[in-house]
C-alpha cells in the first residue's frame, strides 16, 4: 500500500512542467482526427459491403 502514501512525492517536479500541457492537449486533440478517419473507414466499409 505504498502507492496511497501522500508523503510520496516523486511526479511533482513532472506536474509542474509547462510541457504537460501541451501534452495533455496534443493527446486530447487527436482524438478528433482519429475518431473521423475510424467513422470513414466505417462508412466505406458499410458501402462496400452494401455495394
Amino acid at each position: 500500500m505504498n502507492w496511497l502514501d501522500p508523503s510520496i512525492a516523486n511526479l511533482q517536479p513532472v506536474l509542474d512542467s509547462y510541457w504537460l500541457m501541451i501534452h495533455v492537449a496534443v493527446i486530447v486533440g487527436s482524438y478528433g482526427p482519429f475518431a473521423i478517419g475510424m467513422i470513414l473507414g466505417i462508412v466505406v466499409l458499410l458501402l462496400t459491403i452494401t455495394g
